[in-house]
């Protein structure tokens, strides 16, 4: 699947006319309207036998990509369709900077440290820690690791992903705070287990897999399992849920994190822009995440000294 918009010259603006060709398969449209794109682009997925129509159909409208996108060896040039950029075609007053998290790595505490201080050499003000894989002790040297290398202004944030039980986490999540942990996401899964760590945490506590849907979301506000929700674009349904999703969160007086699920640079533009357009900007959003592609769909979107660049 490829698409590729250009704005009609001479066109008023008021009536943002495109010229739109999207190429699903072996269907081919002309569009000339932004009215047509959502129901066109629905058929010609549904056609195709896609059944993420509701996410690519989000992206496309929220971000005309201003990019190279490639598939099966073709390269096709694409411009935002309008003068602004979409991130302030929804919100005028947006920034156009967007300071990001950093996700050190590496298979020791000393690795992950010396990743973590890259990050931060490279203008990353929040970095993340993977924990639970190899037992609570060695949680502690890696976060104790990286907090002695990247100072104690740097903002550091840990996920689980789940792999803690009830007790475990109760027991020893009073460690890691005395590191200034920002969150912890995930220590547990399970709403109902994240409501009852939570009770007693000394860490902030993140949901994130554990909220998977919009439905899950609310049980997750009003059974309080966490102090903020972590909002993945491509995996709830796309930009315009996850907005619905902030705005449920937000309504609650908690906060959101808007990051990636290791999806290309195409799903990591539409969740910067979505994060600038609702500003979600602190807790930085979790989207340094081009790097650890092998391959990429599209031109990597890569972080400037710590922030993508939205224009």
């Amino acid at each position: 699947m490829s698409w590729c918009g250009r704005r009609l010259a001479g066109s008023d603006p008021g009536l943002n006319f495109l010229l739109l060709r999207l190429v699903v398969g072996d269907f081919v449209f002309l569009l000339e309207r932004q009215a047509d794109i959502v129901e066109t682009f629905h058929q010609a997925v549904l056609a195709e036998g896609v059944h993420v129509e509701r996410v690519l159909r989000s992206v496309i409208l929220h971000d005309y990509l201003g990019c190279e996108v490639r598939r099966h060896g073709v390269t096709l040039g694409c411009v935002h369709p309008a003068e602004e950029t979409v991130h302030r075609l929804l919100a005028p007053e947006s920034p156009g900077r967007l300071a990001v998290s950093a996700l050190a790595t590496g298979g020791s505490p000393a690795a992950i440290a010396t990743s973590a201080a890259a990050a931060v050499a490279a203008g990353h003000a929040t970095v993340k820690v993977k924990v639970g894989t190899h037992g609570i002790h060695d949680d502690i040297d890696r976060v104790s690791a990286v907090r002695s290398r990247i100072g104690p202004d740097v903002r550091l944030r840990l996920d689980a992903n789940g792999a803690w039980g009830v007790g475990e986490a109760l027991r020893h999540l009073d460690r890691p705070a005395a590191f200034d942990i920002q969150f912890v996401e995930e220590p547990v899964a399970g709403l109902d287990d994240l409501a009852e760590v939570r009770l007693s945490s000394a860490v902030p506590i993140a949901v994130d897999e554990s909220a998977a849907t919009i439905d899950d979301i609310r049980r997750a506000v009003d059974s309080g399992a966490g102090d903020l929700m972590v909002l993945k674009p491509s995996a709830i349904g796309g930009p315009s849920e996850a907005a619905r999703a902030a705005a449920i969160v937000r309504s609650a007086g908690l906060d959101v994190v808007v990051t990636s699920l290791l999806e290309g640079s195409v799903g990591i533009r539409a969740a910067a822009h979505l994060a600038s357009a609702i500003g979600a900007l602190d807790p930085a959003p979790g989207l340094a995440t081009a790097t650890l592609l092998a391959v990429d769909v599209a031109t990597p979107f890569l972080p400037v000294n710590g922030e993508l660049l939205l224009g």
